[in-house]
């Protein structure tokens, strides 16, 4: 019996440190603000990233969406006029500050939006960056999604607005499909 309960423990042991090291893990840091920036700490509660953002959101794939703006904020919610970029557990930018919009990495990839006005008359403004902040993928997209299992799904085409202004009834008038890692465009099969 202890025979079967030493080799359980080994095996669970085996599989939590594979090769027989400890398993690293990645420190865990939640936005804080100080009057009126925000900057991240640590599970203790102590400032690791000081405060230099206008807006800072939760750490995903080692990476940490962050904006500034020129302009005092007025009001609650999302602002359209951040300068977005990511930073990563050390504090440091790794994709600058400059998109109107950013998404969370998936795969090693963020879609960006390097549009002033997102979605203004539906203008292809959307690609993406790598981990090093390098433009990868260029703006020649009129949406864009994350990437899984190799591929994002994109349209290719503009957004026209029945209505008056650009919040009325928004219609894609375009081709719907995907890109892959390279940049390559397919899109959807017809049937």
């Amino acid at each position: 019996m202890k025979l079967l309960a030493t080799l359980f423990l080994l095996s669970v042991f085996a599989c939590l440190f594979p090769n027989g090291e400890q398993a690293q893990q990645t420190p865990i840091l939640k936005p804080t603000k100080v009057e009126n920036k925000w900057g991240y700490s640590n599970s203790r509660g102590e400032l690791v990233i000081p405060p230099q953002f206008d807006i800072a959101l939760d750490f995903k794939n080692d990476f940490a969406r962050v904006g500034v703006t020129d302009t005092e904020k007025h009001g609650l919610g999302w602002r359209s006029d951040y300068k977005w970029g990511f930073i990563d557990i050390k504090g440091r930018i790794v994709v600058e500050l400059k998109y109107a919009e950013v998404d969370d990495f998936s795969e090693g990839l963020a879609m960006v939006s390097l549009r002033e006005q997102r979605r203004l008359c539906g203008v292809d403004n959307y690609g993406y960056v790598d981990t090093t902040g390098a433009l990868v993928i260029g703006p020649k997209f009129a949406f864009a999604g994350s990437f899984h299992n190799g591929r994002a799904r994109v349209g290719v085409g503009k957004i026209e607005y029945a209505g008056r202004c650009l919040c009325c009834a928004p219609q894609f008038a375009g081709q719907y499909g995907y890109v892959d890692k390279s940049g390559n465009f397919v899109p959807d099969v017809k049937e």
